[in-house]
């Protein structure tokens, strides 16, 4: 009889083991497979003002425009495929970007940050 729980618990933890180690090893794939899209910093210099990020992500491509109008900076979807999100809501029109907005371009995270010079209200 003591066999028979003894048998039981290794059969439970090689089950718990392997369960385990499919969901650390599908975790690390999903992660490697996010950071090809990673940007670590875009540079809006004073001559241009303007950029074009282009990104794929799977089937589709992503199209966003940040420029400078009227003392603030602005970024809208050239794309139209609905993968660009500013603080989490879908970009449909040119949207203000101000301090610490979190933007999503298909799988790329970013925050907008401005320098010290630039500081003025856009409200």
């Amino acid at each position: 009889m003591h066999f028979l729980r003894y048998l039981f618990l290794i059969m439970l933890y090689l089950f718990l083991f392997f369960a385990l180690y499919k969901m650390f090893f599908s975790l690390q794939h999903q992660s490697s497979k996010k950071n090809h899209n990673k940007i670590t910093a875009l540079d809006l210099s004073e001559a241009s003002r303007e950029m074009t990020i282009t990104l794929s992500s799977g089937n589709a491509n992503c199209c966003a425009s940040i420029f400078f109008r009227e003392g603030c900076y602005w970024i809208d979807d050239l794309s139209g495929s609905g993968e660009l999100y500013l603080n989490n809501f879908l970009v449909r029109k040119p949207e203000l970007l101000r301090e610490g907005d979190y933007l999503q371009i298909g799988n790329a995270y970013f925050a907008f940050v401005r320098w010290g010079h630039e500081m003025q209200s856009c409200d």
